[in-house]
């Protein structure tokens, strides 16, 4: 094995181990506010928001980090856990910190939209708990080398979080990235290309209220059919 290949594995495997090491969960809790900033009670309850309208989000152990991040959230497994049960892994879900940023950052953007955005990385943390070690290799594979694949990705991830009751913040979070005067054109160039934009998501909520309508005023001997 090539020398240099050895020491860069050795190098990631302390960085590994360091970052990962002084991550401790209270007793009987799931979630944890760390990063470069302080969290403040409205951010945190931003994120409560988010976990609980989605199922099985409030028993998956969720670091919330605000880190030096190019985009403006993102989430993934912690590597020192995957290999655990999937009941036992820890995932991380980064936002980014004003000091990247002051005027585009979490702590500036409004507060649905802030749930938009939390919402959006737990349905990813969910997708990644769901899948298999191996699974979760190819997933990233697939997702850093094929544009077709991650655009399914992201659509299929924000229709989830709409479907699942925050389709107003989420499309809060996307009114604001669109139309803030903080966001370059290369930017919104490439959220185009892989994510659903404000007239997307419009479509997919009256799509779905009108469903949800119809289901409401169905004769119950109709649903069952």
């Amino acid at each position: 094995m090539n020398k240099y290949f050895k020491i860069a594995l050795s190098c990631f495997c302390i960085y590994v181990f360091i970052s990962c090491s002084s991550i401790r969960f209270p007793e009987n809790e799931y979630h944890i506010f760390t990063g470069k900033s302080e969290w403040t009670a409205t951010e945190k309850h931003c994120c409560n928001l988010a976990i609980s309208n989605l199922p099985s989000a409030d028993s998956t152990y969720i670091v919330f980090k605000k880190a030096k991040i190019k985009s403006m959230g993102q989430a993934q497994p912690m590597i020192r856990t995957i290999l655990k049960n999937r009941q036992d892994r820890i995932y991380i879900i980064s936002v980014r910190d004003k000091k990247v940023n002051p005027n585009l950052c979490f702590e500036t953007i409004p507060d649905s939209a802030k749930i938009g955005l939390v919402g959006h990385e737990i349905v990813h943390v969910l997708d990644f708990k769901s899948k298999s070690f191996p699974e979760i290799i190819v997933m990233g594979l697939k997702y850093s080398f094929s544009h077709k694949y991650k655009r399914n990705v992201e659509w299929i991830t924000d229709s989830l979080t709409i479907a699942n009751n925050m389709g107003y913040e989420n499309l809060c979070f996307s009114n604001y990235i669109y139309n803030s005067p903080f966001v370059s054109k290369k930017y919104l160039k490439k959220k185009a290309k892989y994510y659903m934009t404000p007239d997307d998501m419009r479509n997919i909520i009256y799509t779905l209220s009108q469903l949800r309508t119809e289901q409401d005023t169905m004769p119950d001997n109709q649903i069952l059919h």
